[in-house]
């Protein structure tokens, strides 16, 4: 395969070839308005035609407090057939050149939620589409109105709009093709690789496809380069590629490794490059005929899977998921019944352990008491003395189950322990209490839950019982 570049030199000899060179990178581009290629370098603006042999220079004013190197890094030129714009990267501010002075006409402010958009001209007005901005790619598309001097949304119809960033765009007439993109959000980024056109006579989206796997497999590190409705890549390590839509092929050539492509600029049959060299340092611009730039051999790769491929992709893409989802919901509603099931055995199995329980205790307490029915004197020990003490001063309010835990918390426990504990003392003040202010078992606590919470229980001591009239040891 012949090298490209070395096809350039030789073009670039024996043709009628013509350029400039720079210790860094220009702005490169058409302007449809002077009908000239364009190239603005420090405080100067190269023109020539598309077919003279000759550059022409004007001196460039910038704005106050603007050069060159923040003009280069920040704004993208525009270009209509009135006049040439520079809109600033993510949206907002616009510059118009005007002769030899570059002045701002807009009405507007650094909007900086379009980084990485679509940055093109639609019938005379110029216009933005997705981009990256307050952490997220966004589905948003702006374009400039010229009798308010600022930036409005465009409003869409038909299918739900992709949100893309670094997205590759063909201009075709009214129609504009987006080959892909990368969506990035707070959490996550990855790249799509649908194809989507858009109807700007009606603004209506439609898809067309997907990326084939051949193409998919050169863009990483894509650059684009757009002018005049053709597009420009360069892919993979020295790659250069043209989009061919109406045959739904990418056509390949081979670059020289030396050289780096930093832009690319059609008009008519006529290329301008703008070429680095291998340390950056210094940046190339040849205008070469078109038709000697893909000259030779020329690897065609399908741009698009064929509508086969897509059509069972789309059906397993949809049927398989759908069918997965289908398990996954039959599966997950019969455990949940198995569950309900199991949850309502062991409820009825404790029900059942607790009114045995509760039984027992009772009949417990009452053998207890029968037992001691003929003595006089009860013996509280300390931690019932404690116990009793707390009950009293928390009468009126009632006290929770679990303030009492503190009396309990001793050695470490776990919870069971910790509540075994608990009932078991708690049973056994009640039985000497009992016996104590000759009270029933039932009266000498009531327990009440709470109006306002429910699950909330309380213990209201006897009003009868006093401090006073307990013994302990």
């Amino acid at each position: 395969m012949r090298k490209l570049f070395g096809f350039i030199l030789l073009v670039c000899i024996s043709s009628a070839s013509w350029g400039l060179e720079f210790p860094g990178r220009p702005i490169a581009y058409y302007s449809k308005s002077a009908k000239q290629f364009h190239v603005i370098f420090g405080d100067t603006l190269y023109t020539t035609g598309i077919y003279k042999e000759e550059w022409q220079r004007i001196k460039l004013n910038y704005p106050e407090g603007m050069n060159f190197a923040s003009f280069h890094d920040n704004y993208v030129p525009l270009s209509n057939s009135q006049s040439d714009f520079f809109v600033i990267g993510g949206c907002g501010i616009v510059y118009q050149l005007k002769g030899d002075r570059i002045e701002r006409i807009d009405k507007s402010f650094p909007h900086k939620n379009q980084y990485g958009g679509s940055y093109l001209v639609i019938r005379d007005t110029l216009s933005v589409f997705f981009g990256y901005g307050f952490f997220e790619t966004t589905q948003v598309g702006t374009y400039y109105d010229w009798d308010t001097q600022g930036w409005y949304m465009r409003t869409y119809s038909g299918m739900q709009v992709p949100r893309w960033e670094s997205s590759p765009t063909v201009v075709n007439g009214d129609f504009l093709t987006f080959l892909g993109g990368k969506i990035r959000t707070p959490y996550k980024e990855y790249q799509d690789n649908s194809v989507y056109q858009l109807d700007t006579r009606n603004w209506s989206w439609k898809k067309l496809g997907d990326l084939s796997k051949n193409w998919i497999k050169w863009t990483k590190g894509l650059q684009r380069f757009e002018s005049n409705g053709h597009l420009w890549l360069k892919a993979g390590d020295g790659y250069l590629a043209q989009v061919d839509l109406e045959n739904n092929s990418v056509h390949m050539m081979k670059a020289e490794k030396n050289f780096l492509i930093q832009n690319i600029v059609q008009q008519d049959r006529q290329i301008l490059l703008s070429v680095l060299d291998h340390n950056f340092a210094n940046c190339e611009i040849k205008i070469i005929p078109v038709d000697s730039y893909f000259n030779g051999n020329i690897e065609h790769i399908q741009l698009m899977s064929d509508q086969t491929e897509r059509s069972y992709i789309q059906w397993q893409s949809f049927i398989i998921p759908s069918l997965l989802l289908i398990f996954a919901i039959g599966y997950l509603w019969q455990r949940k019944l198995e569950r309900r099931k199991e949850a309502n055995v062991i409820a009825n199995e404790e029900v059942q352990n607790l009114e045995s329980d509760l039984e027992k205790e009772k009949q417990q307490e009452e053998e207890i008491l029968s037992r001691h029915a003929g003595e006089v004197v009860w013996v509280l020990t300390e931690l019932e003395q404690s116990l009793l003490e707390f009950l009293i001063l928390k009468r009126a309010e009632g006290v929770e189950m679990n303030e009492l835990n503190p009396f309990f918390d001793y050695g470490q426990p776990n919870f069971d322990t910790l509540k075994k504990r608990r009932e078991l003392k708690l049973r056994e003040l009640k039985v000497k209490l009992a016996g104590i202010y000759k009270l029933t078992l039932e009266k000498v606590w009531t327990e009440r839950r709470l109006e306002s919470d429910r699950r909330i229980k309380r213990l209201y001591l006897h009003p009868a019982i006093e401090i006073e009239k307990s013994e302990s040891n």
